[in-house]
């Protein structure tokens, strides 16, 4: 199962404030600023033509459970305690949670929620989570094609799943090198 997300919040990864320029505010704004996601898992149909070619056309069912979806997820942020919450839409707008009114609250929410996302207006991505990676009935039909990620797991994990996706790309390292070796991939 693919996923089709559309993100809320901005993320930064962890940096040393203290060797920041005084004068780079966003830098220092974002430091502590977490990424989340609205998924929807039956997306509709793309086509790849060549790796710099990728056409995806986001139907409406897509787009309605993607905006429940960051509606669900802004009202998580502000219950989890978020000073500041967002979309990643181009003309998405913050709300300071702690300093807005209930009332306020509720209306950024629908209003950041409702809008529409299309025609590249915000972030929209695919998304693999683990044991989601279908690649078909037949075996034989990825003749060349390498999965080393979790997708590949049979079922998500009930722990850390670093360690056995660390060994399913040691494992598939060396089933590309033999491939390549013996060029049973053309």
């Amino acid at each position: 199962m693919e996923a089709l997300v559309a993100l809320c919040d901005t993320f930064v990864p962890s940096i040393d404030v203290s060797q920041l320029p005084v004068d780079d505010f966003s830098a220092i704004k974002f430091y502590q600023t977490s990424d989340s996601m609205a998924g929807t898992p039956r997306p509709g149909s793309g086509t790849v033509t060549n790796p710099s070619s990728i056409s995806y056309k986001l139907n409406n069912a897509d787009e309605e459970n993607l905006k429940k979806g960051l509606e669900r997820v802004l009202r998580i942020l502000a219950a989890a305690g978020a000073e500041e919450i967002g979309t990643h839409h181009e003309h998405g707008r913050t709300l300071k949670v702690k300093e807005a009114s209930l009332k306020e609250f509720e209306k950024f929410v629908k209003e950041e929620s409702s809008m529409p996302l299309k025609k590249l207006s915000t972030t929209i991505c695919s998304a693999h989570q683990m044991g989601s990676c279908r690649m078909g009935r037949r075996r034989g039909r990825w003749r060349g094609f390498f999965m080393a990620d979790s997708s590949v797991f049979s079922t998500a994990l009930g722990m850390n799943p670093m360690v056995a996706i660390q060994a399913i790309s040691y494992c598939t390292a060396q089933s590309v090198l033999e491939v390549l070796g013996s060029k049973k991939y053309i």
